[in-house]
């Protein structure tokens, strides 16, 4: 503000420790979860695409995606040390069900997933075990 003329400063915005808590949900489950398997579904597809244009957009998607994701990363740790022990509890059961969740997104029909290069249901699956598997605990 002050390299536009202004002389005052921004006052710090009051969170409450609930908003926190709502807001570390959210990110949890549709930022750093939701995110990251987007991530992979647009690279899955920039690889599976049988149209070459397909596949350079599903690329440059899979870049936003993962801008997205880091920022819900790096809004998690920033979150996590305002949350208390319960909170944190609640944020990790959050990142587990949200990922249970993952293989149900993919219900596209096979026919049509595979003129898209989408993956199947088996190969979201894997994918949503093994984001499961690198998720960070808050409860550690």
């Amino acid at each position: 503000m002050r390299r536009r003329g202004s002389s005052s400063r921004l006052a710090r915005p009051h969170v409450t420790r609930r908003a926190t808590r709502d807001l570390a949900l959210e990110n949890a489950a549709a930022g750093c979860v939701g995110e990251t398997f987007g991530t992979w579904i647009q690279l899955f597809q920039a690889e599976a695409a049988p149209q070459a244009e397909l596949r350079h957009t599903a690329r440059h998607i899979a870049r936003d995606e993962a801008r997205h994701a880091a920022l819900a990363f790096r809004l998690f740790d920033w979150l996590d040390p305002k949350l208390s022990p319960n909170q944190r509890d609640e944020v990790q059961h959050a990142l587990v069900l949200a990922t249970q969740r993952l293989g149900g997104d993919c219900e596209v029909p096979s026919t049509l997933a595979a003129s898209i290069g989408l993956p199947g249901k088996a190969e979201a699956a894997r994918a949503a075990s093994a984001i499961l598997a690198h998720l960070p605990s808050v409860c550690a």
